[in-house]
């Protein structure tokens, strides 16, 4: 370990994404093991948030441990990966402390999406919007709008019979609102506009 700090090359310089990406996609891991250890430092994670020594650490980690994007790149090398990201979603959903986030069903809500499951997505998105709207008008619910739009979209360019006219005029609605938020913070614009 030594000879890799020492070195000139700064070869120690890697993310912790990175690192795990390649102990998960070089070594064999059963899924369910994988399955089981990420699931178990997301629930501790979860529980402390309400830590007072930790819990801005806790709750900043936790975020970045839920999302679908992190998700991907994490096992991006492995046949199962889509299988593998449901089964860690699926086994979160029973960690009390994390059914109550709405962003825990955003994330879910965008693996499904990922994997064409549009209707499962589109309850996940409404459970996210629904927990979202009880914490009170100031509260942004700018990523899950924008989600739903995209997978309201999405779901009308796939679907075989007439699409849903009333979703389309809200999913309008919602775009336009979202983008002529000058005051906001836009982290990814036009994600739905494209």
């Amino acid at each position: 370990m030594s000879g890799i700090m020492a070195d000139k090359r700064h070869l120690y310089q890697f993310t912790s994404t990175e690192l795990a990406n390649f102990i998960l996609n070089n070594f064999d891991f059963d899924f369910s093991y994988i399955v089981d250890v990420y699931t178990e430092i997301v629930r501790q994670t979860a529980y402390s948030a309400n830590d007072p020594r930790s819990g801005f650490d806790a709750t900043q980690n936790l975020k970045e441990l839920m999302k679908f994007r992190f998700l991907t790149r994490l096992f991006s090398g492995r046949d199962e990966s889509s299988e593998t990201i449901l089964a860690v979603y699926h086994r979160l959903s029973n960690v009390p402390r994390i059914r109550g986030n709405d962003q825990f069903y955003l994330q879910y809500a965008m693996a499904n999406m990922d994997i064409g499951e549009l209707d499962r997505a589109d309850g996940f998105i409404e459970t996210a919007l629904g927990l979202a709207n009880k914490k009170g008008v100031g509260y942004l619910k700018r990523q899950i709008l924008d989600q739903r739009v995209r997978l309201r979209f999405q779901k009308s360019a796939v679907s075989k019979k007439r699409f849903a006219r009333s979703e389309i005029f809200e999913s309008i609605t919602d775009l336009t609102t979202l983008l002529n938020e000058k005051d906001e913070f836009v982290v990814h614009p036009l994600n739905s506009a494209t």
